[in-house]
């Protein structure tokens, strides 16, 4: 499968394989991109594995946040990167 703009997963700190946190990324200023937010309780370790074969597994700091929050912060972190605000 591919993604049509950058693919970006949200996945919990604690996930066992390579992560990148978003404040790391090098995402210059773009026309969107395709962010996954898991449910609540996380991502089965299958879903982390298929989701780390189209898109960069990213965190957002050391914190577990409920999904219906995790598109707000998600979204404000992205737009201030890309200087939206």
């Amino acid at each position: 499968m591919l993604l049509p703009l950058p693919g970006l997963m949200l996945v919990e700190p604690s996930v066992a394989v390579e992560t990148t946190a978003a404040s790391e990324l090098d995402l210059s200023p773009q026309r969107g991109a395709t962010v996954l937010i898991g449910p609540e309780g996380g991502w089965t370790p299958g879903e982390v594995e298929r989701g780390a074969s189209v898109c960069r597994l990213i965190t957002v700091g050391g914190r577990t946040l409920r999904a219906d929050a995790m598109c707000i912060v998600a979204l404000s972190a992205f737009f201030t990167m890309w200087k939206e605000f």
